[in-house]
C-alpha cells in the first residue's frame, strides 16, 4: 500500500511543479488511535496531537502543533457538543442544514470554485474535530503588525483518494468562516510569533443501507489514522500540513 501511495505521490508532484518533503516529526499520541468514538456518556472525546517543525523558503522557521479528535457521529450529540465545546471559542458546530449545502432529491452537494465538489446522500455525518497552532521560531525575526508573516498550511485526512467526494471541512478565524472541500486551509496572518489555537472540523457522510446497515462508510472511516507531512510548493512560500491514513505508520 506504501508503495502505491508514494507512486501517486510522485505523479502529482510531478504534475504540480512541487517538491516534496515528507517529515514524520515529533508525532504524539495522545489519544489511544484515531477511531470512530462511540463514547455514550457527554465527557469530550480524546485528542491525538501532531507536531511538526519546518522551514519555508524565505528561511522562516514554524512549529505547527495540531490536535485531532476521534471521528464522531453527529448523531453522538452529546459526545460531539462536548468535544467541541472544549475547543470552539464560542464558535457554531456546522449541522447538515447549516453546512451550506444543496439538495437535490436524497443528494446533498455543495459548490466550490463552480464545480460540485461534495456530493452525497446523507443519514448521518462523521466529525473529526480539532485545533491547529503555529509558532514563529526563526531566531532574530519576529512578526509584528508593521511587519506580518504568512505560513500557509492545509490540513487533510486523505490526500489521494479524496473519500468519493464526501467530504468538507470548515475552519474558524475569529469572525472568518471558510468552508471548503479541498481540506482545511489555514493561510495565516502572524502579527506575532504566535498564531491559533484555531479550531476546524472535517465531516465526512454517511449513509445507511439494507446491505449496509452500519453504514456505508463506517469499516473506511473507523479505521483511518494520521500521519503527519508537510508539502513544500517550490515556486510560492505555501507549505502544506497533511494529515491523512498510512496503515503502515499507525503504530507511530
Amino acid at each position: 500500500m506504501k508503495k502505491y501511495l508514494v507512486m501517486f505521490l510522485m505523479i502529482v508532484v510531478f504534475l504540480c511543479g512541487c517538491e516534496l518533503e515528507q517529515d514524520f516529526l515529533n508525532t504524539e499520541d495522545n489519544a489511544s488511535d484515531s477511531t470512530v468514538s462511540n463514547t455514550a456518556t457527554g465527557a469530550p472525546a480524546s485528542f491525538s496531537e501532531y507536531v511538526m517543525d519546518y522551514t519555508d523558503v524565505e528561511g522562516y522557521s514554524f512549529h505547527v502543533v495540531c490536535k485531532v479528535s476521534p471521528w464522531i457521529l453527529r448523531s453522538n450529540a452529546e459526545v460531539l457538543n462536548a468535544t467541541w465545546d472544549s475547543i470552539a471559542d464560542g464558535q457554531e458546530l456546522p449541522t447538515i442544514n447549516t453546512w451550506g449545502f444543496q439538495k437535490h432529491g436524497d443528494i446533498y452537494s455543495y459548490t466550490e470554485y463552480y464545480t460540485p465538489s461534495f456530493n452525497a446522500k446523507i443519514d448521518d455525518m462523521y466529525y473529526a474535530l480539532g485545533t491547529i497552532e503555529i509558532t514563529n521560531v526563526t531566531e532574530g525575526f519576529s512578526f509584528t503588525t508593521e511587519r506580518p508573516g504568512y505560513p500557509k498550511v492545509q490540513i487533510l485526512k486523505d490526500a489521494f483518494v479524496r473519500y468519493g467526494e464526501k467530504l468538507i471541512t470548515r475552519v474558524y478565524f475569529g469572525s472568518e468562516v471558510r468552508t471548503s472541500t479541498l481540506g482545511i486551509i489555514a493561510n495565516a496572518k502572524m502579527t506575532s510569533d504566535q498564531w491559533g489555537p484555531v479550531p476546524f472540523v472535517i465531516a465526512y457522510a454517511e449513509h445507511y443501507t439494507p446491505n449496509n446497515p452500519n453504514g456505508e462508510n463506517y469499516e473506511k472511516v473507523e479505521t483511518l489514522p494520521f500521519y503527519l507531512c508537510h508539502l513544500e510548493v517550490s515556486n510560492t512560500d505555501n507549505v502544506q500540513m497533511i494529515i491523512k491514513h498510512l496503515e503502515e505508520n499507525s503504530s507511530t
